[in-house]
């Protein structure tokens, strides 16, 4: 109220007992609320430097005179701003650098992991090409395990001397890193030899060395880029040359298969054309014969017939013949049985005085064995069947 007065009694006389319009009131709000909000920010940046130099801080003013708190000087508000200004821009940079170190090691963890991805695809295509496609047993249509395992194990063996590889670099780098940090703890340590001069030429070199550095991370940037393009054009190449050896292997089955049938059809051509050629000789002598034939006039066809037709006579009846001769013929063998069966049967003297044994019963047309119409002349009915037979 003492500020509101203040401001009030710069307008001139009042009537006593008169109290100051809305609008007086409403300014002199605004104007605490300004200064208020100053003095927080004011007050805000003090207890950061307080905080920062760790000084003790009096809260307990309140309750004290207005008039008796002491006020910061300009200079001393100054001071207090550019400390926290300074400190601040610290603090900045210190989040930058952390930042771009953080930024650093996603931006090589990316690259670790498209390498990672390039080399898997890699390992994958050559997988499906040794093993999947390579590995293939034609007969069983199954996987060999044995170019499965070796496959395996030249990768185990890669992979170890890559350990090895990386082992002996890591080595070498850690020689190099201890060789410069005694180099610059040498370095430290003839530090209060050096000049302001040694410091400025020092700091030319940095920045030399700086952009030299971005100039070979911008080079690096470009070969890493162009060396992805060629992986990937070499992926796609890799990829039409396993696409055109198997439509090559297609392609040489399908010529051997076509070489085949065509040496078949070469067979048959010239089984076809041997066969031609018989067929123009026959048919040349057909023709030759067709040329030749004369038909026959009506009287010898008529002679011809007759002569068939009393061939034929002769040839029933010399089947009768045959058909008479063959009964006789078994007829006669089967009487040459008996007499065979009978003469094993008799006794010697019997046999010896020519006396049929007894019991046995004398065949109609039959002879003595002494006689010679027995079996001599079944024989010879025999023979002369036989020789009726060859006649015929």
């Amino acid at each position: 109220m003492a500020t509101v007065l203040r401001n009030t009694t710069n307008r001139g006389p009042e009537k006593p007992g008169a109290e100051p319009s809305l609008d007086d009131l409403m300014a002199a709000v605004q104007e605490i609320q300004n200064s208020n909000a100053v003095l927080k920010k004011e007050n805000f940046v003090l207890e950061s430097y307080l905080n920062r130099k760790r000084l003790p801080i009096e809260r307990d003013l309140a309750s004290s005179d207005p008039d008796s708190v002491h006020t910061l000087s300009l200079e001393q508000k100054f001071f207090i701003a550019n400390s926290e200004l300074k400190d601040t821009a610290a603090e900045i940079d210190k989040a930058k650098a952390a930042s771009e170190k953080y930024m650093e090691q996603l931006r090589s963890l990316r690259e670790e992991t498209e390498i990672r991805i390039s080399e898997m695809k890699k390992e994958a295509y050559e997988f499906r090409r040794d093993i999947v496609s390579g590995a293939l047993n034609t007969r069983t249509g199954k996987i060999m395990a044995e170019k499965v395992i070796k496959y395996f194990e030249d990768k185990l063996r890669a992979k170890d001397n890559l350990v090895e590889k990386l082992q002996a670099k890591n080595v070498a780098l850690k020689l190099q890193a201890a060789k410069l940090e005694a180099q610059l703890q040498h370095k430290e340590q003839l530090g209060e030899l050096l000049l302001p001069i040694d410091f400025e030429q020092l700091k030319i070199e940095n920045q030399q060395y700086q952009q030299t550095i971005e100039l070979r991370n911008a080079d690096l940037l470009s070969l890493k880029i162009t060396a992805g393009t060629t992986h990937k054009t070499l992926s796609n190449h890799k990829k039409k040359l396993y696409a055109l050896s198997i439509e090559h292997d297609q392609l040489r089955s399908e010529i051997s298969s076509k070489r085949d049938a065509l040496a078949k059809l070469t067979d048959e051509q010239q089984r076809v054309a041997s066969e031609s050629a018989q067929v123009a000789v026959i048919k040349r002598k057909l023709r030759g014969q067709l040329d030749d034939y004369r038909v026959p006039e009506v009287l010898a066809y008529v002679k011809l017939n007759a002569e068939l037709a009393e061939l034929a006579k002769h040839i029933r009846d010399w089947q009768r013949k045959l058909d008479i001769a063959h009964l006789s013929h078994r007829k006669a063998a089967q009487l040459v049985h008996q007499r065979t069966m009978a003469m094993a049967s008799v006794p010697p003297m019997s046999a010896a005085a020519g006396v049929p044994p007894a019991g046995s019963v004398p065949v109609a047309g039959s002879t003595p064995s002494g006689s010679r119409g027995g079996p001599m002349a079944a024989r010879g009915l025999s023979a002369g069947a036989t020789r009726t037979d060859y006649h015929l």
